[in-house]
């Protein structure tokens, strides 16, 4: 299922990526996509709001009315999933990850924030994972008209610590 990879100790890594819609009472969890350190799938799962959706967000989201239809999964079953996939050891890699922690309404002691970590000196605000992924990974993510793949965000952050890492070496 899930393999350990080394970076000082024996470690668990994981990514995550979320996708929110707008409701009536603001932006709410949609969907959850959480992949390994090699860049498989472990959690993946369309969310379905706790009240009514007023905007899809879809330019952002890549969610529209029929990802969520007929989806019973709750943010509840998402933070039960999350707690027993997340340990004290795992470190989770993402991007902006205060984001994805405020969906979830979890938090978690370990993140490497891709955001963070890629700040040039002096610089203030965050460069966006599409920018990073096309500087220094030469791939385009996030090119279509259908919106983020929370899938393609996660594994995006994950190369770029990867990357990042080899570099270092």
């Amino acid at each position: 299922m899930e393999k350990s990879t080394r970076i000082g100790h024996e470690t668990k890594l994981k990514s995550c990526f979320i996708c929110q819609v707008y409701t009536q009472v603001g932006l709410e969890l949609a969907r959850v996509t959480v992949t390994d350190c090699n860049n498989k799938v472990v959690y993946e799962t369309f969310v379905r709001p706790d009240t009514k959706v007023i905007d899809f967000n879809t330019r952002y989201s890549g969610i529209t009315a029929k990802h969520l239809d007929g989806v019973n999964t709750t943010i509840r079953d998402v933070q039960a999933a999350l707690l027993r996939l997340f340990t004290k050891e795992t470190i989770l890699i993402g991007h902006s990850l205060e984001c994805d922690l405020t969906a979830v309404k979890l938090i978690h002691d370990t993140v490497v924030d891709t955001a963070v970590v890629f700040l040039d000196r002096g610089q203030r605000a965050k460069t966006p994972l599409k920018t990073l992924v096309a500087k220094y990974l030469k791939k385009i993510i996030q090119d279509d008209d259908r919106g983020h793949d929370s899938r393609e965000d996660a594994r995006s952050s994950m190369e770029l610590m990867q990357w990042l890492l080899k570099e270092d070496a």
